[in-house]
């Protein structure tokens, strides 16, 4: 078996949560863990945020008109303004000519009064790009104990029952408590 796979929860609290104390089911309860925790992160996943720190890159056409580029994600710990000039270099955008700021579980980026917008390339659809770092952070436990046990909570779910579950009529894509514990983490976009 390889490395296990960089994830918020790990293969000891996974068998622990499952009271398995053996070792060979191991690789299949990893797959569990990585399906859990796509379910939950990233552009896809049900939170619409990142988990652990993940680095992430946008582009755009041209400077804002209002001064603003919402990111993505939040939960930005790091971020890096780069252009293309009017004659196809690469610059990074000085640090001091804009402010990173958080709100309702967005990151934006806002040029300050003294930034003036250098040309930009015409040879490019997208000569501005934002690469940033967003997440809870590096380790694990930086991920709340709600994620993470909700997480865990798929992974229960799916080692116990192999197929779909049905809740009535329709089949549950997360089990119930999980949705409770994400409840106040999930993003909503717009």
């Amino acid at each position: 078996m390889g490395a296990a796979p960089r994830l918020p929860i790990t293969l000891e609290e996974a068998k622990a949560h499952l009271v398995v104390d053996f070792n060979d089911d191991d690789g299949l309860i990893l797959a569990y863990m990585q399906a859990a925790v796509d379910q939950l992160d990233g552009y896809e996943g049900a939170l619409n945020r990142c988990l652990l720190n993940q680095t992430w890159r946008e582009v755009y056409r041209d400077w804002p008109v209002d001064r603003e580029l919402e990111l993505w994600f939040g939960d930005v710990s790091a971020v890096t303004v780069t252009f293309l000039d009017k004659s196809g270099v690469e610059h990074s955008l000085d640090a001091a000519s804009y402010e990173l700021l958080e709100g309702f579980g967005r990151s934006f980026i806002r040029f300050l009064p003294a930034f003036t917008a250098p040309l930009l390339s015409k040879d490019t659809t997208t000569p501005v790009r934002v690469e940033y770092v967003s997440g809870f952070g590096d380790l694990p436990e930086n991920v709340p104990a709600a994620i993470r046990y909700g997480a865990l909570m798929i992974v229960g779910s799916y080692y116990a029952n192999r197929e779909d579950v049905l809740v009535g009529s329709q089949a549950s894509t997360l089990p119930r408590s999980t949705e409770l514990m994400i409840k106040r983490y999930r993003r909503f976009v717009v």
